[in-house]
């Protein structure tokens, strides 16, 4: 999984695949991973200069993952360690859920929103919706078409997404954002006032 900056991966279940890292930070990005379940690796992750918390390394305990069944035993290691005291992983897994909210919609259309706030000094929030699954790359540019940051670049499914831009090494102006993903590009403006 490819990584922007100010991660935060939180409450999930990590198991390597034919010793691959099934996560990946890159040094020098900032962020936090906890609360989260790390098994059956035979290569550790690479989490780059962030130090995991609150992380657990063991068998996740599923009822049986080989025919997709990935409900929690009442013993696993991962029920009541999230953040919230819910389970790690999916919130169907947890066998101690009285009720799953699972109003996840896959959105109807692509679309590019306007980063808030704008003007900005120096975050600033950039939303966007992929009705599809695709490679996807958020960039940044300066007025003169130069790239000064790449958010994404990394496949993601269908679904409403929100990435932190922090423009805090960059002077006052108009930058753009542009997003693609498979067949779809949006360009917007932005204005940082410091």
């Amino acid at each position: 999984m490819d990584t922007p900056a100010n991660a935060v991966v939180k409450n999930s279940i990590f198991s390597n695949h034919k010793d691959e890292e099934a996560i990946e930070i890159d040094a020098g990005i900032t962020g936090t991973v906890s609360h989260c379940l790390f098994f059956d690796y035979t290569v550790e992750p690479a989490l780059g200069d962030i130090v995991p918390t609150d992380t657990i390394w063991a068998d996740p305990q599923f009822a049986d993952a080989a025919n997709g069944d990935f409900t929690l035993a009442g013993t696993s290691p991962a029920v009541g360690a999230a953040d919230d005291g819910t389970a790690i992983g999916d919130s169907r897994w947890d066998p101690t859920a009285v009720s799953i909210r699972n109003d996840v919609q896959v959105p109807g259309h692509f679309n590019l929103a306007q980063n808030y706030p704008n003007p900005f000094n120096p975050t600033t929030s950039i939303q966007f919706s992929l009705m599809g699954s695709g490679y996807t790359v958020l960039t940044v540019y300066n007025m003169l078409g130069q790239e000064m940051a790449t958010l994404l670049n990394t496949e993601l499914r269908s679904g409403t997404y929100e990435v932190t831009f922090d423009a805090a090494d960059l002077p006052s102006g108009i930058y753009i954002y542009q997003i693609q993903s498979g067949g779809y590009t949006a360009v917007k403006k932005m204005l940082l006032l410091k």
